[in-house]
């Protein structure tokens, strides 16, 4: 994204839900593009969609890599691991009372709670939103869950 404040919807209306507010600077893998509608792909790896009011709001770029060891420490990256397990945990625990008979729903709200939830977490390290992944995939692989088993579905 290259301007702050773009809203990042839950499907392509977009009168639709809100899930959070894309900064600048943060970049998601683009499915499509329709006209000033962009299909992107969020932590979750579901579609989520993003209306530019200006073309200069968005930009596509090729393929980036992304190391997190590059600009953080392992302590720091362990921190966020942890704090991303937890709210997995209370993500999982709302849309399980929320949805109680119907597994469908609460996959659907856990993976929107998860993906705004990673959102604010990058925000709020000033982390780049391609480093999640990576750290995620470092904690499962470093074992630093404190909960052995996988959160969620």
């Amino acid at each position: 994204m290259v301007s702050d404040g773009v809203p990042i919807h839950l499907d392509d209306s977009p009168n639709n839900q809100v899930l959070g507010t894309a900064r600048a600077g943060d970049t998601f893998r683009l499915l499509s593009q329709r006209g000033q509608l962009y299909a992107i792909e969020m932590f979750s790896g579901i579609t989520r969609y993003v209306y530019a009011q200006e073309p200069t709001e968005v930009r596509v770029v090729a393929d980036i890599q992304f190391d997190p060891a590059t600009t953080t420490s392992t302590d720091k990256r362990r921190s966020i691991y942890k704090r991303l397990q937890k709210l997995e945990k209370e993500n999982y625990a709302i849309a399980a009372q929320s949805y109680p008979d119907d597994i469908v729903r609460q996959v659907d709200l856990q993976r929107a709670l998860d993906d705004a939830s990673k959102l604010k977490i990058c925000h709020s390290e000033s982390l780049h939103t391609l480093a999640l992944r990576p750290i995620a995939l470092q904690g499962r692989l470093g074992r630093w869950q404190e909960d052995p088993q996988p959160v969620g579905y």
